[in-house]
């Protein structure tokens, strides 16, 4: 009888972790649903119809989003982001829409591509989820004072320094703008799990070269 008790309460147990796990998995896969369905440019009307500006950077604004003619030729995989930091080395896909954060990080249309002067590199990615693509940016919030974030494009490297980490409404696409340096922006969703904020990761231009031929 005393046999039987221990044989029942072992088996209770393993029934009570089993339950916690799936509990567990269960609320990851929310998240990681709940962050493939809100990507980062479906809050603001600031996204649509972008107007349309050539590549002499001194006609650019300041105060709005903007499609430039070099952004609007980019292609999937044209440009690599590596942070050391938080391990992530991915390929950049071309927008920031369902499909393409289910391949990577991806490139705002209104983003302007890498380059001396007054450009601001913006790139999305999720946090929340659970396989590899769902959780690129989990860590951002880690990236610190003299981390840096590197672009390989058109095989130049381009090496950014962290400068800031803020945390904004959806809404706030101000983000986005010229900052008046070039710069890389990062953006994600936040707290973790949670879409009801952005979290902004800024790293300003520091130095430019050609890429290594082993990258």
């Amino acid at each position: 009888m005393r046999k039987y008790k221990i044989v029942k309460a072992f088996l209770g147990i393993c029934i009570l972790i089993a339950l916690v796990f799936f509990i567990r998995e269960a609320y990851r896969a929310y998240q990681e649903y709940q962050d493939f369905q809100n990507p980062p440019n479906v809050e603001s009307d600031a996204f649509k119809d972008l107007p349309m500006f050539g590549d002499k950077e001194a006609d650019w604004p300041d105060d709005m989003l903007f499609l430039t003619k070099e952004r609007e030729n980019y292609k999937d995989k044209q440009m690599r982001l590596i942070i050391p930091r938080i391990d992530c080395d991915e390929y950049v896909m071309d927008g920031t829409g369902l499909e393409q954060l289910r391949q990577g990080p991806g490139l705002y249309d209104c983003s302007q591509l890498p380059g001396v002067g007054n450009r601001n590199v913006s790139i999305a990615a999720h946090r929340a989820g659970v396989s590899h693509y769902a959780n690129l940016f989990k860590y951002i919030h880690k990236i610190k004072k003299s981390d840096k974030i590197y672009l390989v494009y058109k095989k130049y490297l381009f090496t950014y320094e962290y400068k800031e980490t803020i945390i904004v409404k959806p809404e706030d696409v101000s983000v986005l703008y010229l900052q008046g340096y070039s710069c890389v922006t990062l953006t994600s969703c936040n707290p973790l799990g949670q879409n009801y904020e952005r979290i902004i990761v800024r790293g300003k231009l520091k130095d430019v070269k050609p890429a290594p031929d082993d990258m």
